[in-house]
Parts: structure tokens; sequence; C-alpha cells
């Protein structure tokens, strides 16, 4: 996640965002919503060619389903993630505290 801007922004506003308001629905309108959003904002994303958002969109899914936030593509609801305490003790060393809620966790 930190390694992507991109992924790091969606787990954060969309993944975290859902864990908050405990709505684990989940399907291709969250994808082109972020999507949308971020083109609006932005000049360089509004520039990228429908090809470029479509596979974006492909590549966000796949991981989710490689994380095991979705059981499948076809998935319409995220799963439940537990963060391990080592895990969560190094994103806080980190200052990093701004990603847990990607992880569902708010504590």
């Amino acid at each position: 996640m930190k390694q992507s801007r991109l992924v790091w922004e969606f787990m954060l506003t969309v993944i975290g965002e859902k864990y908050r308001l405990r709505d684990t629905s989940f399907g291709k309108i969250d994808l082109n919503t972020f999507f949308m959003r971020l083109q609006e904002q932005n000049d360089t994303v509004a520039s990228w060619s429908d090809t470029t958002i479509t596979k974006l969109k492909q590549i966000i899914a796949r991981v989710l389903v490689e994380t095991e936030y979705l059981d499948n593509l076809k998935a319409d609801h995220l799963n439940p993630v537990w963060l391990h305490p080592v895990l969560e003790n190094a994103i806080r060393s980190n200052g990093d505290t701004a990603v847990l809620p990607a992880f569902n966790c708010f504590s």
C-alpha cells in the first residue's frame, strides 16, 4: 500500500470508510465512484485513458481478492479483517496510524 499512492488512497477512502460505517457491501460502483472522484480532483488522472482506468480497477479488485478482502472478483461484500497486534504496533510506530481504518482497526 505504501508504495502506491493510488492503492493507499483507495484503501483509506473506500475500504476504510466502509469499515468505519460497518458497510460491508462492495461492487464495481465503489471502484467507479473512486476513480470518478479522483478524475474530478486531479488533472493528471483526468487525462488517463479509459483503458488505463479499466486496467487499474482490475488490478485493485485483484489485490482485494489476493489479500482476502474479497472472496473472488464477483464478491459483493467485504470480508472482515483483523490486524495482528505486531503489525498494528509497527504501523503506529512508523507514524502511519491514518491507514489503520483500511485494516478495520479503530482503536
